[in-house]
């Protein structure tokens, strides 16, 4: 397994800085959220707590109830965090152009991020999902946003599908994709993307 993220690098200096009251907090909210999933990969949904993640964070336990209200709450924002990533470097891909190359091409740009980012796509992920019925809800509008993107006549070709086809396919590539790719193996996402993207054609 790929070594977790040392968040103490980004601990802020003690005493007087030039940082202001929101950019302190930005910054303990970033770490934490980093924190949380990366201990979600290492331990696993059950064995997550929240001082685990304060620690992890380099921050008190009592900062991390300032941020969030608990464990589920926090991985739930990380499940956002992720979701809108992944929508919006689609979103991008299918603005750049006509055809079934940008298919291709935003697919490719959906697993690059998630092979660099896998601990917050994690958050995502179906046992997540199972667990809470939010992460559920925004993996399910994950699925609505890419299927319409891609239903969309700047990301397709001369063949108009269902929009619904194009949703479930999708869904169960992010799916499959997510779960498959673990952080010892090699990937290559243009090349996954466009064979990802011959099941939407």
């Amino acid at each position: 397994m790929a070594s977790p993220t040392p968040y103490s690098r980004y601990r802020l200096p003690r005493g007087r800085h030039v940082l202001s009251r929101e950019e302190v907090v930005a910054n303990q909210r970033w770490r934490l959220i980093g924190a949380a999933a990366d201990i979600l990969v290492e331990r696993g949904l059950t064995r997550v707590t929240a001082r685990l993640i304060a620690q992890r964070a380099s921050v008190s336990n009592s900062t991390f109830y300032e941020h969030f209200q608990s464990v589920d709450d926090i991985l739930a924002v990380c499940s956002g965090v992720a979701a809108k990533s992944t929508g919006d470097v689609v979103a991008t891909a299918c603005a750049n152009g006509n055809g079934e190359r940008k298919v291709n091409v935003a697919m490719a740009a959906a697993l690059a991020l998630g092979t660099s980012e896998r601990a917050l796509m994690s958050t995502m992920g179906p046992a997540v999902a199972a667990a809470l019925p939010s992460v559920a809800a925004q993996r399910e509008a994950l699925v609505r946003r890419i299927g319409s993107l891609l239903s969309d006549s700047r990301c397709q070709g001369a063949h108009k599908r269902p929009r619904a086809v194009d949703q479930l396919l999708i869904g169960a590539t992010l799916a499959i994709s997510a779960d498959r790719l673990g952080p010892n193996e090699s990937a290559d996402p243009p090349v996954l993307g466009e064979e990802l993207s011959a099941l939407l054609r």
